[in-house]
């Protein structure tokens, strides 16, 4: 099996984006207006995508490969949805993010052992 395409995971990832953005407009679940409830809005989200990385942790030290995957995706949906509800700033996240990845390279940043760089 060859590996997916440019597109082929672009489309995974809007896939899960445009069922993030239905799912909280079918639950009415709209971006938080102000600053104060924003934060609250991030201590209330940290236990859920606490959990949902247990879960990941959970599958895979049963070696339970698909169903790691699968709580992956969870984890991303969650994060996806506290993005979501921090409207602009969340999307402000995103490209500061995406920058900061864009930047690294073999010059300037080194793998560590875990695996990150």
């Amino acid at each position: 099996m060859s590996n997916p395409t440019k597109e082929d995971y672009l489309a995974a990832v809007l896939q899960i984006a445009e069922s993030l953005w239905e799912f909280h407009e079918r639950f009415g679940l709209l971006p938080i207006p102000t600053l104060d409830a924003r934060v609250e809005n991030l201590k209330t989200r940290l236990p859920i995508l606490v959990e949902e990385v247990g879960e990941v942790a959970r599958a895979t030290s049963r070696s339970d490969y698909l169903n790691a995957l699968d709580e992956s995706a969870d984890v991303l949906f969650v994060a996806l949805g506290t993005i979501y509800t921090h409207g602009w700033h969340g999307l402000r996240a995103c490209g500061n993010v995406a920058v900061k990845n864009d930047d690294k390279t073999w010059e300037t940043h080194e793998l560590s052992k875990a695996g990150k760089l």
